[in-house]
């Protein structure tokens, strides 16, 4: 969920928009003791892009997916009922493809976005021996994203906060 955006498109004005969205995940976590594990999380997200208040009103520039990966270090605490929080930090990369523009003004676009760093807190509830749900907020500090067509470049400065939430077994 983008919380604070600002943009800046040359030439034509205006600003990036991008809606929030739903990013159904896998992530998997190795325990290297009691305390410490090591998470990776994946998934692919279609992103829609468009340009807001331009000088040609507002343009679709289209549709892009994406492959991001978030590697990250949690420490949990140690409790003695059923709910476990958790810490973490790491960093998530973010791999574009298929992007597909919308016509009209844009012909084609590329993105780029650099990998960022991000931090996260949650907690797991035991439902079972091996069953448990879980709960988590990453915050992510995207550096600046950059969006370019036919000599017209928007740079986007975004900070997100994702909020998961999710059922796991442990083996």
């Amino acid at each position: 969920m983008p919380y604070d955006e600002r943009s800046k498109i040359d030439l034509i004005g205006g600003r990036v928009d991008v809606k929030p969205r739903v990013l159904p995940d896998i992530d998997v976590s190795l325990f290297l003791n009691e305390h410490w594990s090591i998470t990776g999380q994946t998934g692919v997200v279609k992103t829609y892009i468009t340009l807001k208040d331009t000088l040609y009103g507002d343009i679709d520039v289209g549709s892009v997916q994406s492959v991001p990966l978030a590697v990250s270090a949690q420490y949990h605490f140690t409790t003695r009922g059923r709910w476990t929080p958790y810490v973490g930090v790491g960093v998530v990369a973010n791999w574009s493809f298929g992007e597909k523009p919308a016509g009209g003004y844009v012909q084609s676009f590329e993105v780029s976005v650099p990998p960022a760093p991000l931090v996260k807190a949650g907690v797991d509830y035991q439902i079972s021996e091996r069953w448990f749900a879980n709960f988590e907020a990453r915050q992510i500090f995207l550096p600046d994203q950059t969006i370019e067509d036919g000599g017209i470049t928007a740079r986007s400065s975004l900070k997100t906060v994702t909020i998961g939430a999710g059922v796991g077994s442990r083996f």
